[in-house]
């Protein structure tokens, strides 16, 4: 499979460092005349430490993200909900949220996987996590705890909408319900 396949590049890739270490030894032993050469062999074993270190992260990233996109299913799919015919518009979001935001896509995808679960909506749950991405870079607050007050309010609409108002204050003035308060807080930020 294709992590197989990373795993192989980056097996071989460590397998060269190994040799490169060997002959960096073996131009040390060299004497001064070999100091060139050495910097030059101690350049390749940096670029090969880098190059690894890269590879490693990326393959860490992507099962990160496909780990969070399998959760996110397994949560659509326990509201019958379809991933698959809203998977293109997820991705597009994602990326959004990645590019605008710099939220990362396991954790956006993370976020709107937990918040589907409170709200069974796929279209509320994706605004509310923007939302909580924006509230936080706007106002400073942390994006977590932001996101499950919002998410909370709506999941209790009983006790949420007084929630929010000693959260949000004058901003939501004049809100009747959680709905008009959100609508409120994504006009203003």
């Amino acid at each position: 499979n294709k992590e197989t396949g990373e795993l192989e590049v980056l097996k071989a890739q460590v397998s060269e460092t190994g040799e490169s270490f060997k002959k960096l030894g073996a131009e040390a032993q060299g004497g001064g005349e070999q100091l060139e050469k050495l910097v030059g062999s101690m350049a390749k074993l940096a670029s090969a430490t880098a190059i690894i270190a890269f590879m490693k992260s990326a393959i860490i990233e992507a099962n990160q993200s496909a780990e969070a996109f399998r959760h996110l299913k397994s949560q659509m799919d326990a509201v019958v909900m379809s991933f698959d015919l809203n998977q293109e518009r997820i991705n597009s979001w994602a990326e959004a949220m990645q590019g605008v935001a710099h939220l990362q896509d396991d954790l956006a995808i993370n976020s709107l996987s937990k918040v589907i679960g409170k709200t069974k909506d796929l279209e509320l749950s994706m605004k509310l996590v923007q939302l909580s991405q924006d509230i936080a870079i706007s106002s400073g607050r942390e994006f977590q705890s932001t996101l499950d007050g919002l998410t909370n309010a709506i999941a209790r609409p009983e006790r949420g909408l007084a929630q929010l108002q000693l959260q949000y204050g004058a901003q939501i003035s004049g809100a009747k319900n959680v709905g008009e308060a959100i609508n409120m807080l994504a006009r203003d930020y």
